[in-house]
């Protein structure tokens, strides 16, 4: 289990196009953080509630 609270990671420029193509999210961050969040929840890992406030929106 990790133990920090944040953390950085590297993307590939396709990966950083695509969701910068994105409406949602005022930046890449934000449409990260989204995007990371819908397949938690796509992959049952949380649950729609938990996904939201992982990506803000809850």
């Amino acid at each position: 289990m990790l133990n920090q609270d944040d953390m950085n990671v590297r993307l590939p420029n396709e990966i950083i196009r695509i969701l910068d193509k994105s409406i949602n999210g005022k930046n890449i961050e934000d449409k990260v953080r989204l995007s990371l969040a819908i397949g938690l929840f796509v992959d049952r890992t949380v649950t729609l509630e938990r996904a939201a406030e992982f990506s803000g929106k809850g």
